[in-house]
């Protein structure tokens, strides 16, 4: 439940016995989200390496699919978008990625390698609300 609050604004209220609001102030989760979602594996684009296993890969790909990760804790999603050039303007293909632990992954297949890429995603930000 605090993992799930923490994407959205957290604020701390005290409340007179009248009823009447006395103070309210956001919450500083800066150190939760680091403890929360700690992840020490890889992140990035990681290609196949069937030589080891990684057990640190809470999403694992098939084949010779490429692993995407990205660590984003308060995102409320999170696509890539696949550009077969640096100066497209549109996405040739867009991939959801999904969420383990503040950790974003997608495998992708091998026609992503030496291409471009973009992360589309929605997070909370303090003081602006979802960007």
């Amino acid at each position: 439940m605090l993992a799930a609050a923490l994407k959205g604004q957290i604020a701390v209220s005290s409340v007179g016995g009248d009823g009447s609001l006395k103070y309210v102030t956001s919450v500083q989760t800066a150190g939760v989200l680091d403890d929360l979602f700690f992840y020490p594996g890889k992140l990035g684009v990681i290609f196949p390496d069937r030589s080891r296993d990684d057990s640190l890969d809470a999403n694992t790909c098939h084949g010779d699919e490429i692993l995407l990760r990205v660590w984003a804790p308060t995102a409320q999603f999170v696509n890539v978008q696949l550009f077969g050039a640096a100066a497209d303007i549109a996405p040739a293909k867009t991939s959801a990625m999904k969420e383990h632990n503040g950790v974003w992954s997608a495998c992708v297949d091998d026609s992503w390698s030496n291409k471009y890429y973009l992360y589309d995603l929605r997070v909370y930000v303090p003081g602006n609300g979802p960007s």
